[in-house]
């Protein structure tokens, strides 16, 4: 028998993955997959199904069953699993109308990436099951200053907006690293787990819940490099679909090395609640001095980063409940003008080297020169004096505040969030 040749090395090859997938912390979710009711709006996968579920391999070199990662997914039956091997896939994977699950060999040598300069497309566009051990990259052309999603809803806010309409509002922006946002999430769940995943554009992954579903994000590491944070999320405003939802990040990190907000959220409506819950979340995210970067239609009722400092100087921001991970070094780092400078430089001149920049944990806080006319001249308009500076960027369809996390509608902070480099991000323990 000779096991060089390609027949039996392709055997070899998968008995060699099927152990290292026994051996990985990747389980598939079958016990947490909701049977959707059977109302037309959402396909179920049976018990039976998941069961059956298979294994292929996705290989560039031709030795498994497939060479691309989305010929595997337009391939395989819902609830199969993808294990990748290593290589650098240039393609956008999208998974959509059925439950696959991607395992990566290894993180660093596993690697999906593609030019996400445009909202449609992006290096995974995912819909439901396991992602694991891969990184992703969204990359794009030169950063562009745009405005955050947030900040361009009032058009797709608008029910009677129109199909031309609501594609020109996305043309506004980039894409993302990761986008989930289909009606097929509705009744079942995502968990990324051991994933590093990188933008150069919009966040790093782009959320749009849907009703009795979950969202976990574990053991990664997230990396925004453009003028999207790390995180954007979104209810769902359509009632068939609706329902209650969890999100919830755990052991991640979170570099946001440009963006004014590390993570937005955008709560449409009553008919889908959410229950986030974040557990040991290590963040270094930037403010700015300069206040006209920030969303006049910010909503978030925290402290902004001035406030927080001196809570937390004072010792205030314990007695009131809240707690951060970095007691001892403290939550914001200031950059005089000449660190402020040279660090901006770095960013616009040198983007394939922010992966490199260690940010401090905590908030940096970058600092402008005083004597720069634009600057003062935009500083002392009333529209920029009220906007307020917070890491976080909250939104509400209707513009009122809310009740939940932050001033959100609907969406709320589960008392098991703790450990967290960011306040808001750990609820509050009342003395």
């Amino acid at each position: 028998m000779n096991f060089e040749t390609p027949k039996y090395y392709g055997k070899l090859k998968r008995c060699a993955a099927m152990i290292l997938l026994l051996g990985l912390s990747f389980t598939v979710q079958t016990g947490q997959v909701y049977a959707a009711p059977n109302n037309g709006n959402a396909a179920a996968e049976t018990e039976e199904e998941i069961t059956q579920a298979g294994l292929y391999i996705v290989s560039q070199d031709g030795m498994g069953d497939f060479t691309t990662i989305q010929a595997g997914v337009d391939a395989v039956q819902s609830g199969d699993t993808l294990l990748i091997c290593p290589g650098v896939y240039e393609e956008s994977v999208e998974v959509l109308n059925k439950t696959v699950n991607l395992v990566g060999w290894d993180r660093d040598t596993c690697i999906i990436r593609y030019n996400a300069s445009g909202y449609a497309k992006a290096p995974l566009i995912f819909s439901a099951g396991d992602v694991e051990n891969l990184t992703i990259y969204g990359y794009g052309g030169e950063t562009q200053e745009q405005e955050s999603v947030i900040a361009l809803t009032e058009i797709y806010g608008n029910e009677n907006s129109t199909v031309d309409e609501i594609a020109q509002w996305q043309s506004m922006f980039s894409g993302y690293a990761v986008h989930i946002d289909s009606n097929y999430l509705y009744g079942k769940n995502v968990h990324m787990k051991n994933c590093k995943i990188i933008s150069d554009n919009n966040c790093c992954v782009g959320i749009g819940g849907r009703g009795e579903s979950s969202v976990v994000l574990e053991q990664c590491e997230l990396v925004a490099n453009g003028m999207g944070g790390c995180i954007y999320y979104h209810n769902t405003d359509e009632e068939a679909f609706g329902g209650e939802a969890y999100f919830t990040l755990r052991d991640c990190v979170l570099k946001n090395y440009r963006c004014p907000y590390v993570i937005s959220m955008h709560s449409t409506g009553e008919c889908n609640r959410v229950y986030l819950t974040f557990q040991n979340n290590h963040v270094s995210t930037v403010a700015y001095e300069a206040r006209h970067i920030y969303n006049l239609t910010n909503m978030n009722t925290m402290f902004d980063v001035e406030l927080m400092e001196k809570l937390e100087k004072s010792d205030a921001l314990y007695t009131v409940g809240y707690s951060t991970s970095l007691k001892k070094s403290g939550l914001i780092t200031h950059y005089d003008i000449n660190k402020s400078y040279e660090y901006m430089e770095m960013i616009d001149n040198a983007p394939k080297d922010r992966q490199a920049l260690q940010l401090p944990e905590g908030i940096s806080y970058i600092s402008f020169a005083d004597n720069e006319p634009h600057y003062i001249e935009q500083e002392s308009r009333p529209d920029v004096k009220a906007r307020k500076r917070c890491v976080i960027d909250i939104y509400n369809k209707n513009q009122v505040t809310g009740s939940g996390w932050c001033g959100l509608n609907d969406i709320y902070l589960t008392p098991e969030s703790y450990g967290n480099t960011l306040i808001e991000m750990n609820y509050p323990i009342m003395n």
